[in-house]
């Protein structure tokens, strides 16, 4: 089943199965084909779920978690609209949960900027539980240091990260960092007990984005 609805402005399309208990993973979209994720997801999966897809375009003001230069010449700057965007976020899965019984739980999942505003979102929310960044943006300025000198309001139980194996080769100085960041952040967590899948997928940041979220997000599902 697929219903769509509107929260503060922002479109939603909620894909789900009226069952009790099964888990509602959160993904934050910009153009991704959010029917072939869903397609691609529970065919990957070992599990029924619901999936919320939050649809946005301003990404560099609604993700990123505090203010930051431009790492583009010429580019904008990080506006740092992540606390304010995940109010919305949190009511959006308040009116999800009105059509999905009792979740298992609730995951918020991202590709690039919003797999970085996913593991953000854990710090700021008791509402996730587990959250999957699939080739996210790691290496945003001191994003290792928010990570590891803050309390998550809801300590994750899974968290799922995963790259192309040709993103940290950019000319770019700054996302030339992504996989020694990304990697950081995985041996933090890993050290804090925490579940973590890390995956290297082939080719760089812009190839096989469909498969790269499904794949997230059924990873982030499974127990």
């Amino acid at each position: 089943m697929k219903e769509s609805f509107e929260v503060s402005g922002c479109p939603v399309e909620l894909y789900y199965e009226k069952a009790v208990g099964v888990p509602l993973a959160v993904f934050i979209a910009g153009d991704e084909d959010c029917d072939e994720i869903y397609s691609l997801s529970r065919a990957a999966s070992k599990r029924s779920y619901a999936l919320a897809c939050v649809k946005i375009t301003d990404w560099n003001a609604l993700l990123s978690p505090y203010p930051a230069p431009a790492v583009f010449k010429g580019g904008e700057d990080f506006a740092g609209g992540a606390k304010e965007f995940l109010k919305t976020v949190e009511k959006i899965v308040v009116e999800a949960k009105k059509r999905i019984p009792s979740p298992s739980f609730v995951a918020v999942c991202g590709y690039s900027l919003a797999g970085l505003f996913a593991v953000y979102a854990t710090y700021e929310s008791e509402v996730f539980s587990r959250a999957a960044s699939a080739s996210g943006s790691m290496w945003y300025p001191a994003f290792t240091d928010f990570v590891k000198s803050r309390a998550p309001k809801n300590p994750p139980r899974k968290m799922y990260f995963s790259l192309g194996d040709k993103e940290d080769r950019s000319r770019n100085p700054v996302l030339s960092r992504v996989r020694i960041k990304t990697e950081e952040i995985v041996s933090f967590y890993k050290e804090a007990g925490v579940p973590v899948i890390y995956e290297l997928n082939e080719g760089n940041h812009f190839q096989g984005v469909t498969g790269r979220c499904a794949r997230a997000i059924a990873s982030i599902i499974e127990d």
